[in-house]
Order: structure tokens, then C-alpha cells, then sequence
């Protein structure tokens, strides 16, 4: 796939899921996630949450005896701009090219 600077695309490293990828939108250039969501949603393009962010911040949390050593500033990145796209098994390549227009 080719680049688009909105976005953090992963990378077919050989050792990726094959489920789908993730997207992560870059806050440098002044958009939002709720702006990647509504173009995914007016292309009929799904999507998920990235299953992480930042742990500490679900309310199970309160149930558990930890120490944070840091700040997770990168979970929270993720958390807030992140969003995970399936693989299909046809052809998506057409909506997949629609990402670079974001």
C-alpha cells in the first residue's frame, strides 16, 4: 500500500496479522479520529477499535494492585487515534486505496 501522511499504516512485516491492520491518525496535521471515522463510515469501509490503548484507564483497573513506573503517553496515543481495519476475504483493495484520500 502506498503512504498517506494522515495516517500511521502498519506494515506487512512478514509477521503481521492476517485479520487486518491498524491506523493510527496523526494529530500533527489537525485531524481526528472522529474525522477517520466518518470518512470509514461514508465509504461503507468497518473498523474496530485497536484492542490496547491504554489499560490503565478501563475501570477493571480498580481491581488490580499495580505501579505505574511512567507515563503511557504512547497507549494514550493509540487510544485516542487509533482504529483497527479486518481483511476481507474478497478484493478490498478498492477501499483500501480510499484510505490514501483521507
Amino acid at each position: 500500500m502506498k503512504t498517506n501522511q494522515n495516517l500511521i499504516i502498519q506494515k506487512e512485516v512478514g509477521e503481521s496479522s492476517w485479520f487486518g491492520f491498524s491506523l493510527i491518525v496523526r494529530e500533527e496535521y489537525g485531524l481526528s479520529r472522529n474525522e477517520l471515522i466518518n470518512f470509514l463510515d461514508k465509504n461503507l469501509i468497518e473498523y474496530r477499535p485497536i484492542v490496547t490503548g491504554n489499560f490503565a484507564k478501563q475501570p477493571v483497573i480498580k481491581y488490580l494492585n499495580y505501579d505505574l513506573s511512567q507515563d503511557l503517553k504512547n497507549a494514550d496515543y493509540v487510544d485516542r487515534n487509533g482504529l483497527f481495519i479486518g481483511n476481507h476475504q474478497k478484493d478490498i483493495r478498492g477501499k483500501l486505496d480510499l484510505l490514501l484520500k483521507f
